[in-house]
């Protein structure tokens, strides 16, 4: 943002101006607070437009209309003055960069960014849409990266079409830009994100009409994305809202989660605790006896020494054979020291909580993640158990989990990885489950 200049000014309506945000194909741009303390961007349309009363009657008619726009990829004008010298629109300040800066900064964009790209403008021009809006000119310098996701600014004023490589057949030919000509504009965005260039080259005005965009090197989901978007002919077009649902879903960002989930548990397991109890109470005994300064038997060094050193191997490789719960898209898989054990979605009838002992406190308490396999199904089951579904005794395989586990977190991952199919229902507060 730079100063206001001495020719600038310092309020438009009720909007305090602040600073200068540069210029765009409708007019000059300016930080602005409103009353309330909002910050707002304030637009004073060229003069050369504001001269023409058609022009202020089209203005009126699409700012009362972008005012209305519903959405969070839309940003809708807040306020407008057609009939003001010169006219000026107001609408809600968004931080972050836009499209066209961090392209410039960082590069393309990787396919799973422009897929999730791709659906949010989409969604954005569908409300615009909505309102019997178009926006006319859809640019990457009109798409602003705020942290809250992409959002689409730049409609409510009429004006000239968008940069040359993003406008559409109909305007070359001089036919009004309707709501298949933001589409177009659509794909030479997404096209500029994936590539880091306009899809048509440095002969644009040829090229849009008479040729094929440049795709080399997108991913075949996005190719197609941007290509029905890139059809010559309007009427070829998908709408923007049929478009969102066609948008091929990207891949997660995190492709699983993993659980530790049983060292912790081991070591404070009653059997182990007991274990580890005998094996540290001769070094124990030495300890003391030193510390008190009277004489360890050599008998008793003898026992200490090895009891001692198993003492530290035991703790040593519980720890570095730590077990690990992985929830992915394919199921459930218990990772151990020896061969990992899968349990696919498909061959999964249901999956609970339970646990063994479920008055004592969850730290002495045997605790599992249930698995109930589907009759027919190659699982092994280990044992008959108590379980938490209907207090019924099934067959289950029992995943033994942390006690204190994040059980919500493992929750969530269940029902998300499987799409929904499984929902784990946490036992009562204060007990182990069962």
């Amino acid at each position: 943002m730079e100063p206001l200049g001495a020719d600038d000014p310092r309020q438009v309506g009720p909007y305090v101006l602040s600073g200068r945000l540069g210029d765009d194909a409708t007019g000059r741009l300016f930080r602005g607070t409103s009353p309330d303390g909002r910050a707002v961007v304030v637009t004073l349309v060229r003069p050369v437009d504001g001269d023409d009363a058609g022009f202020r009657q089209r203005f009126a008619k699409s700012a009362e209309a972008a005012g209305r726009v519903g959405g969070t990829r839309a940003v809708p004008v807040l306020d407008a003055d057609p009939e003001a010298d010169p006219p000026w629109l107001a609408r809600a300040h968004v931080e972050g960069p836009s499209l066209l800066e961090a392209v410039g900064w960082d590069g393309p964009f990787p396919v799973d960014a422009v897929l999730a790209l791709a659906a949010d403008l989409a969604e954005g021009l569908a409300a615009i849409h909505d309102c019997g809006l178009a926006h006319g000119r859809l640019e990457p310098g009109n798409v602003i990266l705020s942290p809250d996701g992409p959002r689409i600014v730049g409609f409510g004023v009429p004006g000239p079409p968008p940069a040359v490589p993003y406008v559409s057949p109909e305007h070359l030919g001089a036919a009004e830009p309707g709501h298949a000509s933001d589409v177009f504009s659509l794909g030479s965005v997404l096209a500029f994100a994936a590539t880091g260039a306009a899809p048509w080259g440095d002969e644009a005005l040829y090229t849009i009409l008479h040729r094929e965009p440049e795709l080399e090197g997108v991913a075949a989901e996005l190719r197609e994305v941007i290509v029905r978007c890139l059809e010559k002919d309007p009427r070829r077009r998908p709408k923007a809202r049929d478009l969102l649902a066609a948008v091929p879903e990207p891949a997660d960002d995190e492709p699983s989660a993993v659980f530790r989930v049983s060292w912790k548990r081991d070591l404070l397991h009653k059997t182990a605790l007991t274990a580890l109890a005998v094996m540290g109470f001769l070094p124990a005994l030495v300890a003391v006896l030193m510390v008190l300064d009277v004489h360890v038997p050599g008998l008793l060094w003898v026992l200490a020494v090895p009891s001692a050193a198993l003492l530290a191997a035991v703790l040593f490789g519980t720890v570095i054979t730590e077990e690990r719960l992985v929830v992915d898209r394919t199921g459930l898989t218990r990772m151990t020291g020896g061969d990992p054990q899968h349990y696919p979605w498909e061959e999964i009838e249901a999956v609970g909580f339970h646990g063994a002992y479920p008055r004592k406190p969850r730290w002495l308490s045997d605790e599992y993640l249930a698995v109930r396999p589907r009759s027919g199904t190659a699982l092994a089951v280990d044992r008959s158990s108590r379980w938490s579904k209907a207090d019924g005794r099934f067959n289950v395989i029992d995943i033994p989990i942390l006690a204190g586990a994040p059980r919500e977190e493992i929750s969530r991952a269940v029902a998300l990885y499987s799409e929904g199919r499984f929902e784990v229902r946490l036992p009562p507060a204060g007990s182990a489950g069962r």
